[in-house]
């Protein structure tokens, strides 16, 4: 008996130990293979190009000390996240110094996701009482589209970083919380100072320590009073700094960066007004990243296995209710700062270890029901969830090199069938992207806004005017990104209005690419769910320029990604005055003068409202055109003095 208590005592440590590396291997290995290409994506790309062609190689590797100290030294447009600045600095800085060689990002990559791996596994055993349930809730969140596809970014924004902060924070307490010891201390102190220096929303994790250790009455202890200080730093995430640059502001984390600008609402709307300027649809988009039909039975089963464990395990009710809270405070502030699907990553840690508790809550209640309805079909929703999820795991690596090959296939042709520094307007994020697989030989400009260099958007006709002035001269082209379906898509409204309100002259060259990535489902509850919250499988930032939904051909259980690439040539200098139908004058002689295209119309007012097709097939009583308001006006009053005369 003592010998077998003893070998049990010296072959856990063993099988942790191996366990840990298999684990850290795995994810590592896997993740080498899965991301392992030879291209950068959005936001890697519009960093690395902004560096290099608009600001001058200002990043470099042989300037490293301008990108510390400007990290730490300045609140950047993102907010204040010195520690993320640093690595996409740098990351720009590589390429700009070395090339687009991305073995090295990858690598680095892969080892923060390791090491995410083996913190969540450990995180996991808190909660999940089966090995066979912590691999299932490993599957759930390192296989949905947000966390996939926030894995393609590698050096600006590491998403593998501010999950292995939030989630070591977490373990590292409860492993403290556990045996007491204070040296646990020391490594929570130090995640809790850098943490947020990688991301505001790590200091989820030290408000969710206080929770619990209000939840659990344990009193003021040294850990509690660190999260508290942990969380102040959050906060206030310059203020150390500031102690050593003056000219830092001290400023709460929601006056700064994108924070900032997503609270902000407009005034005087009212609450109501308030909840109705929400992002309500986030909650149909967790019904997507994870298979519809196991969110509809993990809601049920919470329901139940609360219940149970309120009456007979209030641990197990308290450890239910802890990762409740902790989805609802990871999930809930996006329904004011939601804007891109890949940020509900966040949620996705405490919901994919709620919803493998619940698979096997319902495997005790069911395991002994062989051949029973209710286990068969509890059976078979696992097993269509398995597959359902599983795709993402090909169709992201897949989805994002068709966008890609498309982005660097535009970049050749440009590169070899139009001059150096040719102009080009576009209504897309990844006009960017082209300029940079074209090494620069585009000058890439957005109609509207999207590229990281404000002072190329162009936002309305008079600006188009304005620089076309200023070009004299020189070729411009007009590539428009075009949604071969818009309803539902999040960038449906990102139009080309320059080709859409024909603003000036163009040469259609007609399509000159396309991209279409099918992929299938296998969740029969999908069918269900609006196309605004259909799983985005490309860069996180792209889910704004291309189409994706149900498969356009009508294929059932078929999704798709896609786009259309139209091009056309500026062959003037001098917009339109009148881009779209606008009335000039009203009953002259009896006729309304419309200005169209630079051209002046004429039609009798009692005949209906201006249409060109009308125009063309002689379909008025009668109708003038020409050049200049007074040459049409001579021709009415012409055919008016005769009618007079007659």
């Amino acid at each position: 008996m003592e010998s077998n208590s003893v070998d049990v005592v010296i072959a856990t440590p063993q099988r942790w130990y191996w366990n840990g590396w298999i684990i850290f291997l795995v994810a590592m290995l896997g993740f080498v293979a899965w991301r392992w290409s030879f291209f950068i994506v959005w936001d890697d790309t519009s960093t690395a190009s902004f560096n290099i062609y608009s600001n001058n190689g200002h990043f470099s590797l042989d300037h490293v000390w301008v990108i510390i100290r400007e990290s730490f030294g300045y609140i950047q447009g993102d907010g204040y996240r010195p520690l993320s600045a640093i690595i996409r600095g740098l990351g720009s800085a590589y390429v700009y110094s070395v090339g687009i060689n991305t073995q090295l990002f990858i690598i680095v990559n892969a080892i923060l996701c390791g090491l995410t791996a083996l913190a969540f596994y450990s995180f996991t055993k808190f909660f999940l009482n089966s090995r066979a349930a912590r691999i299932f809730a490993m599957f759930l969140f390192f296989a949905s589209t947000p966390v996939l596809t926030g894995g393609l970014v590698l050096f600006s924004g590491i998403q593998f970083l501010v999950f292995s902060f939030i989630i070591a924070v977490l373990l590292i307490y409860f492993r403290h919380d556990r045996d007491g010891r204070l040296l646990w201390l020391a490594p929570l102190g130090l995640f809790l100072l850098i943490g947020p220096w990688a991301r505001e929303f790590v200091g989820i994790a030290p408000a969710l320590i206080i929770v619990r250790e209000i939840l659990y009455r344990r009193g003021i202890r040294p850990v509690g009073v660190l999260a508290a200080v942990g969380f102040t730093h959050a906060l206030f995430p310059t203020l150390l700094v500031s102690i050593f640059v003056k000219s830092l502001p001290v400023v709460i984390v929601f006056k700064i960066g994108n924070l900032a600008s997503f609270i902000s609402a407009p005034p005087n709307i009212g609450l109501l007004g308030m909840l109705a300027d929400l992002h309500w649809r986030i909650i149909g988009d967790i019904f997507s990243v994870f298979p519809p039909s196991l969110v509809v039975f993990g809601i049920a089963s919470i329901s139940w296995s609360s219940l149970v464990y309120w009456r007979k395990s209030p641990e197990q009710f308290h450890q239910q209710l802890f990762l409740l809270i902790f989805f609802g405070a990871a999930f809930l502030p996006f329904l004011k700062l939601f804007n891109e699907q890949v940020h509900l990553a966040y949620c996705l840690i405490p919901l994919s270890i709620l919803l493998a508790r619940q698979v096997e809550f319902a495997y005790g209640k069911l395991h002994e029901r062989q051949f029973d309805k209710i286990a068969l079909g509890a059976a078979i929703l696992l097993i269509i969830a398995i597959a359902d999820h599983a795709v993402n795991i090909f169709s992201v690596r897949q989805a994002t090199r068709e966008i890609y090959a498309s982005i660097m296939s535009l970049a050749d042709k440009f590169a070899v069938e139009l001059p150096q520094n040719t102009i080009i307007i576009s209504n897309a994020h990844h006009i960017e992207d082209i300029r940079l697989y074209s090494h620069g030989h585009i000058d890439a400009w957005n109609a509207g806004g999207g590229i990281p260099d404000h002072s190329k958007w162009l936002r309305d006709a008079d600006a188009l005017q304005y620089q076309l002035n200023k070009w004299g001269g020189r070729d411009v082209y007009f590539l428009d990104m075009r949604l071969p379906h818009r309803e539902g898509q999040r960038g449906k409204g990102r139009v080309h209005f320059f080709v859409q309100d024909e603003v000036i002259p163009m040469k259609s060259f007609g399509q000159i690419a396309t991209t279409r990535y099918t992929y299938p489902f296998f969740d029969p509850f999908r069918f269900f769910l609006p196309t605004e919250v259909a799983t985005w499988p490309g860069p996180p930032d792209l889910e704004f320029d291309f189409y994706r939904g149900f498969a356009l051909s009508g294929s059932p259980f078929m999704r798709e990604v896609a786009i259309d690439y139209m091009f056309y040539k500026v062959i003037g200098d001098k917009l339109v005055s009148w881009p779209s139908p606008f009335l000039l004058e009203q009953n002259f002689h009896g006729f309304n003068l419309v200005g169209f295209k630079n051209i002046i119309y004429a039609i009798p007012q009692s005949e209906g409202a201006f249409d060109l097709d009308r125009v063309h097939r002689h379909g008025y009583s009668h109708s003038f055109e020409g050049s200049n308001i007074e040459t049409v006006k001579a021709s009415i009053v012409k055919h008016s003095d005769i009618n007079n005369a007659a």
